[in-house]
């Protein structure tokens, strides 16, 4: 049975296309054709679409075979371009195989047409196939990266403890100590908190001024790292009667959203404007951290009711407690 053959044959000759249709018959092939010989009938044949293969002659009066194979191109379908030429010389048909042509073949050697025809048919399915596996493939891997990214903002959002502190009147103490007694004063007071959170598993995200901002994984190593800052300064300050360092404290529990080594949200936030509230050797919570913190087998540090605060930023009331880190005097 004849194989239905939708062909484009760009020729001026109506003869020579009588020709190739004869010998297409000939390689079980049933064609339905149309012949153009311009670059606007071209150009209409291919927005028309549904062609299996296109056959051009070289050198037509109007314009040239690489004329028609860049129009081809430039339309997006993938089709087999066969020259069937009665002169063309070896350069330019190198060109036009380096252009695209899948196959040349000279009028007075027909007899190839139709196994060339059969041969780029099959290479043509063969393309689109691989075409669809890689499409449906690049479709897989975005697939893939829209789930890992999903999955990585997920993971993103942890639930974390996050501490602020900011050393009080550091621009006083600049201005009375000099900028070099200043650094050597800022030095213990980093030294400080930095030897303190190593101990109790906090995370050094950055420093803000004269301040930190701490993460932790534990609400109760979080606030025993708070009590043990205040209580190593107040030493501090007490060998140190001349420069006092009086360090404010906030703390809050909540899901964060970490992006490389930074945490944002409102938890964060959160924590921050608690430490605005509080003044130099104060430690303030929130209500959630302090419930965490104080569980039933976590009753080590005593909590004062510090009051409900309408923070900046934050529509609703907040309840703030005090922990209570002053060692009782005997």
């Amino acid at each position: 049975m004849a194989t239905p053959l939708k062909v484009l044959i760009v020729e001026d000759q109506e003869d020579d296309a009588t020709l190739m249709l004869r010998e297409l018959r000939r390689a079980q092939f049933e064609p339905e054709y149309e012949r153009v010989d311009t670059e606007s009938e071209l150009a209409a044949a291919l927005a028309k679409g549904g062609w299996d293969v296109v056959l051009s002659d070289h050198g037509l009066p109007q314009f040239k075979s690489l004329q028609a194979l860049s129009m081809l191109h430039e339309s997006g379908q993938d089709l087999p371009f066969i020259i069937v030429s009665g002169s063309i010389g070896e350069d330019l048909a190198v060109a036009a195989m380096k252009s695209g042509a899948h196959d040349y073949i000279m009028k007075n050697n027909l007899a190839r047409l139709g196994p060339a025809v059969e041969r780029e048919l099959r290479d043509a399915e063969n393309r689109r196939s691989n075409k669809a596996a890689e499409d449906e493939r690049l479709n897989l891997v975005h697939e893939l990266e829209v789930a890992y990214t999903q999955l990585e903002r997920r993971v993103r959002q942890i639930t974390a403890s996050i501490m602020f502190t900011d050393l009080e009147d550091s621009t006083q103490m600049m201005t009375r100590l000099g900028d070099e007694q200043n650094q050597i004063l800022l030095a213990s007071h980093s030294k400080i908190i930095r030897e303190k959170l190593d101990e109790h598993g906090g995370l050094e995200v950055k420093t803000t001024g004269d301040g930190f901002m701490i993460a932790f994984y534990s609400a109760r190593k979080a606030v025993t790292c708070a009590v043990e800052i205040q209580r190593e300064l107040e030493e501090f300050n007490l060998q140190h009667p001349d420069t006092q360092l009086k360090v404010r404290i906030g703390l809050n529990l909540g899901e964060v959203i970490k992006e490389e080594d930074d945490y944002f949200g409102s938890a964060v936030v959160m924590a921050a404007r608690i430490m605005d509230e509080s003044a130099g050797g104060q430690i303030l919570v929130s209500e959630l951290l302090r419930q965490v913190a104080n569980g039933p087998s976590n009753s080590e540090h005593e909590y004062a009711n510090f009051g409900r605060r309408t923070l900046k930023g934050f529509d609703d009331e907040e309840q703030i407690f005090e922990v209570l880190w002053k060692e009782p005097t005997t």
